[in-house]
Parts: structure tokens; sequence; C-alpha cells
């Protein structure tokens, strides 16, 4: 029991240094480069993932904060088996960003990596990994982890609640997680029957979105919410229908997402890349009727003809130092001279012709 809590009271350490790194914005931080990530061997796709997620450092404090609720709310012995893929990654971010590791060249994911190994099998050892696919069950294995832990506190204060009072911000956590807040994106579907015109709406969420190649990042977007009008479906109404026209928009009376993850279909079913350049859009119109404008400030890149090879490397805004654009290829980091102040909405004048064949995933937030 002792051993167990102290190493409660070193994993609270971790996440405050986590969430008092987002306040300490010091003159030595600002005059130096965040750090990349050491390889530990055909890992450049975590590493590259990462990054993309080290560039929302409010994500990043708040994650910390769920260890600390469960440290705080509940004694489950197997609370750090159901948290180790968040504190871990935690772990990895205060490396990087603690000043007082400047001697430190690059930092070393090795304890996540560990971390995730234990939970699944599907990303074990070190072969070349797809880096969409990693960070989507990163960051389902963040939701689950912290649905989980809220559940459990939730349950703990029903056997202690007072006076039947339970506390309602902590019960509404069961249902929205940190990664929900600021990966989920509602949207509705609507399916109209082309014989008798009979519609239904089915809300669907996602966390990010897949999109086919197209001349920019801006098309693509407005590609993905085009109506499809022969949609093979039977009706509920009539029994002539067997096509349906679906139209997909946000979820009236919702916003979009403070993060926006989206990937570009790049592989074909046979397994070849599709190395169609694609103008990377600086600026990005979410919405119907009402339009919210969106920033890129994260790109992950592959490099190579295969998924099952190649070279993953990342590309990230950082407002905290200087600001400028960080190119990351695993342990080396390295500022670039363009910026994005542009304020053009068809190409992001920082990519050039390279990064329009290669861009795999993009990271956009509200201006």
């Amino acid at each position: 029991y002792e051993q167990e809590e102290e190493e409660e009271e070193e994993e609270e350490e971790l996440v405050h240094s986590v969430q008092r790194l987002s306040t300490n914005t010091t003159s030595t931080q600002t005059k130096t480069l965040p750090k990349g990530l050491k390889n530990l061997g055909n890992t450049c796709y975590m590493n590259a993932s990462l990054q993309l997620l080290f560039a929302l450092p409010e994500l990043m404090e708040k994650l910390a904060t769920t260890t600390t609720t469960s440290n705080t709310n509940t004694k489950n012995k197997n609370k750090k088996k159901k948290s180790i893929v968040t504190s871990s990654l935690c772990h990895v971010y205060k490396d990087l960003m603690t000043t007082s590791n400047n001697n430190k060249p690059f930092g070393n994911p090795q304890l996540f990596k560990t971390k995730l190994d234990t939970i699944t099998k599907r990303f074990h050892g070190y072969k070349q990994q797809d880096a969409h696919e990693f960070l989507t069950f990163v960051l389902d294995q963040l939701h689950e982890e912290e649905a989980g832990t809220a559940e459990e506190v939730e349950t703990s204060q029903k056997k202690t609640k007072k006076n039947g009072v339970v506390n309602k911000q902590q019960q509404q956590r069961t249902t929205t997680t940190i990664v929900d807040e600021f990966f989920r994106t509602n949207i509705q579907v609507q399916l109209k029957c082309n014989s008798c015109g009979y519609t239904r709406n089915i809300p669907e969420s996602y966390r990010d979105f897949s999109l086919d190649l197209s001349p920019s990042v801006q098309d693509g977007w407005n590609q993905w919410f085009r109506p499809e009008a022969q949609l093979e479906m039977s009706c509920e109404k009539c029994s002539s229908g067997t096509t349906v026209t679906q139209t997909r928009r946000l979820q009236p009376g919702t916003r979009p997402p403070p993060a926006l993850l989206l990937h570009l279909k790049r592989w074909t079913s046979s397994g070849k890349k599709q190395p169609s350049p694609m103008a990377l859009s600086s600026r990005l119109e979410v919405g119907g009727g009402t339009r919210f404008k969106y920033r890129l400030v994260g790109m992950v890149h592959h490099h190579g003809t295969s998924p099952v090879s190649g070279h993953y490397t990342a590309e990230t805004w950082r407002k905290n130092h200087h600001p400028q654009w960080i190119s990351f290829n695993d342990a080396k980091a390295t500022a670039t001279q363009a910026t994005t102040t542009t304020t053009t909405t068809t190409r992001c004048v920082h990519a050039g012709q390279e990064q329009e064949t290669t861009c795999y995933m993009l990271l956009y937030v509200p201006i």
C-alpha cells in the first residue's frame, strides 16, 4: 500500500507540472525550440502523431486533470491500470516542455510505448504502422480511460452522497469526456427516399474526418458534405423505394469542436499511395448557414509509397516559441522561415509542392 501511495503522489506531481507548463511561458522557453522525440525503431508514426497532439497545450492541461481527479475521488487499486495511457502521455509532454530538461536534446517516448503495448497488440513491437490508425486509437483510449474513471467516481459518490446531493459536474463527465470536448463533431444525416420523399434524420458523431483527395482541403471538406443521390437503401414507408439521397450537415444547435482533425485518403484499396497534390488550406470554413472559421496548426506527412514502409514527419504551429512553424523529424526539431499569417483561404504559403503530395493528416483550430 505504501508503494501505491508513493506512485500516486508521483503521478499527481506529474500532472500538476503539466498544468503549470501551459501557463509558464518564460523567456527561456520562448528562446528555445521544442524538442523532437527519439525514434525507438520504426516509431516515426508515433512521434509524428504525438507532436500533433502536443500542438494543443490546452488539451494536455485538461488531460492532466483526469488523473488528479481520480486520485482525489477514488482509491480503486486498478485506477493506474485504467489511466496508463493518459498518465504516460502527460509524462512525455512534460519531458519535452520542461525547461530544466533543456540539456536533453530530445524526448524519449519509451514509457508511453511500453504502457501502450500492455493494453493492445495492435501496435506491439517496432514495425511501421499507420499514423492515422495509431492516433485515432490513442484518442479512443484516452476517452475510454476518462469515461471509466468518471464512472467509478460517480459510483463512489452515490455511496457517500449526503442529503441526496450528487456532484452534477462529475455526472456530466460520464457522458462528455475531454477528448470528445475537443474533437467530437455532431452530424445530422438526413435520408430521403427517392420514390416517396419520406425523410428521417440520424445523429452521428465524429472525432476525425477522412477526406477524398481534392484540389484543396476546403474542397475536400465541402465534398464530404455534398449529397449522395443514389445510395442503395430500402424505404421504411413505401415498398418501391430502393434508393435514398443522403445529406449531411452539422447537428442543428451545435458548434464544431475546438480541434478539427482531418485525414486524407492517400491509400487505395490495393495499398498503393496516391501522391496527388492537394492545396493545404491555411484557413477552413466549416458549417452551413453559420460559417465557422478555422486555421491550420499542424500537419503529419508520410514520405514513401507504402503504408507499411516510408517515414512520417510532423509540422506544428507553436505559439509559445516566437511563434512559428516547427518541423519534427523524430528527434530533430527545426524552425521554418515561413509563417501562417497569410489570409488566403486556398493555399498555405508555408507548404511547398512536396508537402502537398505528402500531407496525410491536418489539425485545425478556431480563429
